[in-house]
Protein backbone atom coordinates (compact mmCIF):
# COMPACT_ATOMS: atom_id res chain seq x y z
CA UNK A 1 0.00 0.00 0.00
CA UNK A 2 0.93 3.45 -0.61
CA UNK A 3 1.37 4.39 3.50
CA UNK A 4 3.50 1.05 3.56
CA UNK A 5 5.86 2.09 0.99
CA UNK A 6 6.01 5.76 2.77
CA UNK A 7 6.91 4.27 5.87
CA UNK A 8 9.51 2.40 4.08
CA UNK A 9 11.14 5.00 2.25
CA UNK A 10 11.05 7.39 5.27
CA UNK A 11 12.96 4.13 7.53
CA UNK A 12 15.54 4.22 4.58
CA UNK A 13 16.12 8.25 4.82
CA UNK A 14 16.56 7.88 8.51
CA UNK A 15 18.46 4.87 8.67
CA UNK A 16 21.09 6.60 5.87
CA UNK A 17 21.20 10.23 7.61
CA UNK A 18 22.14 8.27 10.65
CA UNK A 19 24.90 5.85 8.92
CA UNK A 20 25.80 9.63 6.77
CA UNK A 21 26.66 10.85 10.44
CA UNK A 22 28.07 7.59 11.81
CA UNK A 23 31.63 9.07 12.29
CA UNK A 24 30.60 12.52 13.90
CA UNK A 25 28.50 10.87 16.59
CA UNK A 26 30.40 10.98 20.36
CA UNK A 27 30.64 7.23 21.67
CA UNK A 28 27.32 6.59 23.23
CA UNK A 29 29.32 6.40 26.89
CA UNK A 30 30.01 9.80 26.65
CA UNK A 31 27.95 12.67 25.60
CA UNK A 32 25.39 11.26 23.29
CA UNK A 33 26.01 14.26 20.57
CA UNK A 34 27.92 15.95 18.55
CA UNK A 35 31.62 16.85 18.67
CA UNK A 36 31.16 20.70 18.19
CA UNK A 37 28.31 20.18 21.06
CA UNK A 38 30.61 18.40 23.58
CA UNK A 39 32.06 21.80 24.80
CA UNK A 40 28.01 22.88 26.14
CA UNK A 41 27.84 21.13 29.31
CA UNK A 42 27.80 22.87 32.50
CA UNK A 43 30.14 22.01 35.30
CA UNK A 44 27.35 22.19 38.00
CA UNK A 45 28.02 21.50 41.41
CA UNK A 46 25.94 17.78 42.42
CA UNK A 47 23.15 19.20 44.98
CA UNK A 48 20.27 17.44 46.27
CA UNK A 49 17.73 20.66 47.62
CA UNK A 50 14.90 20.45 49.69
CA UNK A 51 12.17 23.20 50.34
CA UNK A 52 10.08 22.41 53.20
CA UNK A 53 7.23 24.88 53.70
CA UNK A 54 5.73 24.38 57.18
CA UNK A 55 2.89 27.51 57.69
CA UNK A 56 2.45 30.94 56.14
CA UNK A 57 -0.20 33.02 55.92
CA UNK A 58 -1.67 36.77 56.01
CA UNK A 59 -2.20 38.12 59.43
CA UNK A 60 -3.67 41.39 60.32
CA UNK A 61 -1.58 42.87 62.91
CA UNK A 62 -2.71 45.36 65.43
CA UNK A 63 -1.68 48.99 66.29
CA UNK A 64 1.36 48.59 67.99
CA UNK A 65 1.59 44.65 67.89
CA UNK A 66 4.45 42.64 68.98
CA UNK A 67 5.99 38.95 68.65
CA UNK A 68 8.21 39.57 71.63
CA UNK A 69 11.65 37.92 71.87
CA UNK A 70 11.86 35.09 70.27
CA UNK A 71 14.17 32.48 68.28
CA UNK A 72 13.12 29.83 66.33
CA UNK A 73 13.72 26.44 64.43
CA UNK A 74 13.17 27.99 61.24
CA UNK A 75 13.70 30.44 58.71
CA UNK A 76 11.12 33.12 58.37
CA UNK A 77 10.17 35.33 55.27
CA UNK A 78 7.50 38.32 55.26
CA UNK A 79 6.34 41.37 54.18
CA UNK A 80 3.60 44.31 54.14
CA UNK A 81 1.96 44.85 51.18
CA UNK A 82 -0.21 48.02 52.57
CA UNK A 83 0.68 51.24 51.43
CA UNK A 84 1.11 52.71 54.99
CA UNK A 85 3.30 50.32 56.66
CA UNK A 86 5.89 50.74 59.19
CA UNK A 87 7.60 47.59 61.26
CA UNK A 88 10.82 47.72 63.38
CA UNK A 89 12.96 45.02 63.11
CA UNK A 90 14.95 44.23 66.54
CA UNK A 91 17.83 41.80 66.52
CA UNK A 92 19.87 40.85 69.63
CA UNK A 93 23.02 42.76 69.53
CA UNK A 94 22.23 44.73 66.73
CA UNK A 95 20.80 48.37 65.81
CA UNK A 96 17.28 48.33 65.12
CA UNK A 97 15.87 48.18 61.55
CA UNK A 98 12.98 50.04 59.49
CA UNK A 99 10.48 48.21 57.22
CA UNK A 100 8.67 49.72 54.98
CA UNK A 101 5.94 48.83 52.38
CA UNK A 102 7.40 45.95 49.81
CA UNK A 103 10.22 45.61 52.21
CA UNK A 104 11.37 41.75 52.77
CA UNK A 105 12.35 40.35 56.03
CA UNK A 106 14.54 36.99 56.15
CA UNK A 107 15.51 35.62 59.62
CA UNK A 108 17.31 32.95 59.50
CA UNK A 109 16.27 30.14 61.97
CA UNK A 110 18.10 30.49 65.90
CA UNK A 111 18.46 34.14 65.44
CA UNK A 112 16.77 36.31 68.41
CA UNK A 113 14.48 38.59 67.23
CA UNK A 114 11.60 40.87 67.55
CA UNK A 115 8.91 42.48 65.42
CA UNK A 116 6.51 45.44 66.02
CA UNK A 117 4.59 47.88 64.29
CA UNK A 118 5.64 51.60 64.52
CA UNK A 119 2.46 53.01 63.35
CA UNK A 120 -1.18 54.04 64.75
CA UNK A 121 -2.96 51.71 62.00
CA UNK A 122 -3.25 47.89 61.75
CA UNK A 123 -1.53 46.17 58.85
CA UNK A 124 -1.37 43.24 56.85
CA UNK A 125 1.73 40.59 57.03
CA UNK A 126 2.31 38.01 54.47
CA UNK A 127 4.71 35.35 55.87
CA UNK A 128 5.93 31.95 55.41
CA UNK A 129 8.00 29.52 57.59
CA UNK A 130 9.92 27.65 55.64
CA UNK A 131 13.33 25.19 55.71
CA UNK A 132 15.72 24.58 52.95
CA UNK A 133 18.08 21.66 53.40
CA UNK A 134 20.99 20.42 51.04
CA UNK A 135 21.85 16.67 51.10
CA UNK A 136 18.68 16.22 53.29
CA UNK A 137 19.89 17.72 56.79
CA UNK A 138 22.23 20.28 56.05
CA UNK A 139 20.85 24.34 56.37
CA UNK A 140 21.88 26.40 52.83
CA UNK A 141 21.72 29.29 54.73
CA UNK A 142 24.45 28.37 57.05
CA UNK A 143 27.07 28.99 53.91
CA UNK A 144 25.68 32.02 54.00
CA UNK A 145 25.51 35.47 55.53
CA UNK A 146 22.28 36.81 54.79
CA UNK A 147 20.72 40.19 54.48
CA UNK A 148 18.16 40.64 57.42
CA UNK A 149 16.25 43.51 55.49
CA UNK A 150 15.80 43.38 51.93
CA UNK A 151 14.56 46.87 50.16
CA UNK A 152 11.87 46.44 48.01
CA UNK A 153 14.06 47.81 45.47
CA UNK A 154 16.33 44.58 45.94
CA UNK A 155 13.20 42.69 46.58
CA UNK A 156 12.41 41.32 43.08
CA UNK A 157 10.14 38.62 42.55
CA UNK A 158 10.35 37.61 46.36
CA UNK A 159 6.80 39.38 47.38
CA UNK A 160 5.50 37.05 44.78
CA UNK A 161 6.99 34.06 45.28
CA UNK A 162 5.97 34.41 49.19
CA UNK A 163 2.64 35.30 48.26
CA UNK A 164 2.08 32.51 45.60
CA UNK A 165 3.66 29.85 48.46
CA UNK A 166 0.80 31.21 50.96
CA UNK A 167 -1.75 31.03 48.14
CA UNK A 168 -1.18 27.05 48.16
CA UNK A 169 -4.26 25.04 48.76
CA UNK A 170 -3.96 23.13 52.55
CA UNK A 171 -3.83 19.49 50.73
CA UNK A 172 -1.37 19.31 47.62
CA UNK A 173 -1.71 16.01 44.96
CA UNK A 174 1.54 15.43 42.94
CA UNK A 175 1.25 18.01 40.84
CA UNK A 176 0.99 20.44 43.69
CA UNK A 177 3.47 19.62 45.59
CA UNK A 178 5.99 19.81 42.51
CA UNK A 179 5.05 23.13 42.25
CA UNK A 180 5.40 24.03 45.71
CA UNK A 181 8.83 22.87 45.72
CA UNK A 182 9.10 24.69 42.45
CA UNK A 183 8.15 28.09 44.10
CA UNK A 184 10.12 27.21 46.98
CA UNK A 185 13.86 26.75 45.19
CA UNK A 186 12.86 29.78 43.40
CA UNK A 187 12.37 31.90 46.59
CA UNK A 188 15.49 30.01 48.25
CA UNK A 189 17.54 30.97 44.84
CA UNK A 190 16.64 34.41 45.21
CA UNK A 191 17.39 35.28 48.70
CA UNK A 192 20.86 33.26 48.27
CA UNK A 193 21.58 36.02 45.38
CA UNK A 194 21.29 38.35 47.94
CA UNK A 195 23.51 36.80 50.67
CA UNK A 196 27.54 36.32 50.60
CA UNK A 197 29.34 33.03 51.12
CA UNK A 198 30.69 32.83 54.14
CA UNK A 199 34.32 32.61 54.54
CA UNK A 200 35.94 28.41 55.51
CA UNK A 201 38.10 28.25 58.19
CA UNK A 202 40.97 26.89 58.16
CA UNK A 203 41.83 23.43 57.52
CA UNK A 204 37.70 23.07 57.03
CA UNK A 205 38.54 22.69 53.33
CA UNK A 206 40.16 19.19 53.80
CA UNK A 207 37.56 18.21 56.48
CA UNK A 208 34.66 19.03 54.06
CA UNK A 209 36.39 16.99 50.98
CA UNK A 210 36.64 14.15 53.28
CA UNK A 211 32.99 13.72 54.05
CA UNK A 212 32.10 15.21 50.52
CA UNK A 213 31.17 11.25 49.11
CA UNK A 214 28.57 10.78 52.18
CA UNK A 215 26.70 13.57 51.74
Amino acid sequence: SQDATGASLRLARNKALVESREIMIVPQNEKFCYPCDTDSDKLAMPVSLRFNFIVGNVTELQPNDCTGWRTMPFHLCCLSPDRLSDSLIEISGRKPMKCGRGDVTFIPHGLMHRLSGTNQRGVHSIWIHFDAFVHEAIDLFSFYEMPILIPAAQAGEIPLLIRRLVEQPKKLDLAGSLKQQMLGIALISKLVSLGAPKAIPDGQNEKLQRISPAL
